[in-house]
């Protein structure tokens, strides 16, 4: 089964929001299914995903080239630990999501890849 496209122009935007909203989607799950984190509706879910992707693209353009020492001293401790401070960061300017903990920040960060990249393979979504 082929995935559909849009014309070129449109192709890269449409290709975000359709990641976006499968993202939030996970998001959701993520909220059913970890203790201490909160999401109050689709919205506030769609927020939390643009957030993420944004602070995720910054640390990763920017952090992560710097933490590689980081990473070796660490044993590989370092990239998670970044993703779980974007997790964090973009909890606290989201109306509408809470995160009781930095364990239930990783938690939920771990959770969120697995039904982020399940929905992604189900939908065909971002390959």
């Amino acid at each position: 089964m082929q995935r559909m496209r849009c014309p070129d122009k449109l192709a890269p935007m449409s290709d975000f929001a359709l990641r976006m909203i499968v993202t939030a989607v996970a998001i959701l799950m993520t909220a059913f299914v970890v203790p201490g984190f909160r999401v109050k509706g689709f919205f506030s879910a769609f927020l939390f995903a643009t957030a993420l992707a944004f602070l995720d693209a910054f640390l990763w353009g920017f952090l992560a080239p710097l933490s590689w020492l980081l990473t070796i001293i660490t044993l590989g401790v370092a990239f998670p630990l970044l993703h779980i401070a974007a997790f964090r960061v973009a909890a606290l300017f989201i109306p509408g999501v809470e995160v009781s903990g930095c364990f239930a920040a990783a938690l939920a960060a771990f959770v969120l890849a697995i039904a982020q990249g399940f929905l992604a393979w189900m939908t065909r979504v971002g390959g």
